[in-house]
Parts: structure tokens; C-alpha cells; sequence
């Protein structure tokens, strides 16, 4: 059965869904909890918070930072003007774009990770299996702890950060500060210019 409230957009909501698809737009701001079914949200002018059980999730064009936990599902992220935290992601891939704040992943299992025109800063705690692409971020990007799968990184304008990673290679061009691959020992040491700090391929035994 579909279901369509409409409430006055000037209200900030808390929704509790049990199971099945469901849309959500055009609030003040949203507190979401959704046990199963694809999720979609658009146009929320404040802060963000969804738990999602399983199915895929999409969210455009929220003005306040937005904040995720989701079990399985794939989860695509877009126009944010604030920061992005993805607390943990079970399975599934995650895609972000254009986020004018900083982007954060805690803990993702497994999935390809890509990450794309952010304006702030990008870290990435723990991945567990998946490729990870990161392309046209304005500071740092980091990443802690990588298990398994590729890791390339373009357009960096800050530092580029690797630490512990388990196996497949790590790429990297254009970036603007400094890099440091630190279970292969890699250190540019100072900050250099773009130009500088290209094309380096780091192949995983």
C-alpha cells in the first residue's frame, strides 16, 4: 500500500518506516529511521539523520549536514551544503557528489567507495573490501585503514594520506601537498605543486 502524507514544509519530521520504498521532500529538516525498501529523499532545508536497515538510498539537495548509518544497500549522495558523515555502511557501493562541506566515512564493510567534487576535506576511518576513487576535493584527503581493493586519488588539492592498507594498488595525481603511503614507506616530504606529485602507482604484494 503506497502511502502520501503532506505536511507543511517549515517542519522538522521524525519518520519511522518499517518496510517498503519511501520519498520524503521538502522539510525543514528530517530524522529518518527505515527498516527495509529503497529510500529517497530530496530538498530537506536543515540537518539530516536517516538509519536505513536495507535497500538502496538517494539524497539530493540538502542544505544542513547530513548524517548515515545504513546495513546493505547501495547509497547516492548529491548537492549537500554542509558536511557528509557516513557513521557505517554494511555492503553496497556509496557515492558522493558535490558536497560543500567536509566528507567522513567511518566504517564501511565492503563496496566501491567514490567520492567526487567535495569542497572540504575528505577521510575515509575504515574500508573494509571495494575500490576506493576519490576525485576533485579542495583539502586533505585521508585514509586510515584500507582492507582490500584499489585506491586512486585526483585532483587533490591538500595532502594525500594512506595508512594501513592490505592488498591492490594505490594511485594518485595531481596533488597539491604532500603524500605519504605509509605502510610502503612513501613520503614526499614537503608540500609541492601539482605538477610535482603525479602518476605515482603503488602495487599491493
Amino acid at each position: 500500500m503506497d502511502l502520501e502524507i503532506k505536511l507543511p514544509s517549515t517542519l522538522a519530521v521524525e519518520i519511522e518506516d518499517g518496510s517498503g520504498d519511501a520519498r520524503v521532500s521538502n522539510l525543514a529538516s528530517a530524522k529518518v529511521n527505515d527498516g527495509s525498501g529503497d529510500l529517497e529523499i530530496d530538498n530537506i532545508r536543515g540537518p539530516l539523520q536517516v538509519t536505513d536497515g536495507s535497500g538502496s538510498v538517494t539524497i539530493r539537495n540538502v542544505q544542513g549536514p547530513v548524517r548515515i548509518s545504513d546495513g546493505s544497500g547501495g547509497i547516492n549522495i548529491a548537492k549537500i551544503a554542509s558536511d557528509v558523515i557516513v557513521t557505517n555502511d554494511g555492503s553496497g557501493d556509496l557515492e558522493i557528489a558535490d558536497v560543500k562541506g567536509n566528507v567522513t566515512i567511518g566504517n564501511d564493510g565492503s563496496g566501491d567507495i567514490r567520492i567526487e567534487q567535495v569542497s572540504g576535506s575528505v577521510r575515509v576511518e575504515h574500508d573494509g573490501s571495494g575500490d576506493i576513487r576519490i576525485i576533485k576535493v579542495a583539502h586533505d584527503v585521508t585514509i586510515d585503514e584500507d582492507g582490500s581493493g584499489d585506491i586512486v586519488a585526483r585532483n587533490v588539492q591538500g595532502d594525500f594520506t594512506v595508512g594501513r592498507s592490505g592488498s591492490g594498488g594505490v594511485r594518485y595525481e595531481d596533488i597539491g601537498g604532500r603524500v605519504r603511503v605509509e605502510s610502503d614507506g612513501i613520503d614526499t616530504g614537503e608540500r609541492k605543486k601539482p605538477d610535482e606529485v603525479s602518476g605515482l602507482e603503488v602495487e599491493k604484494k
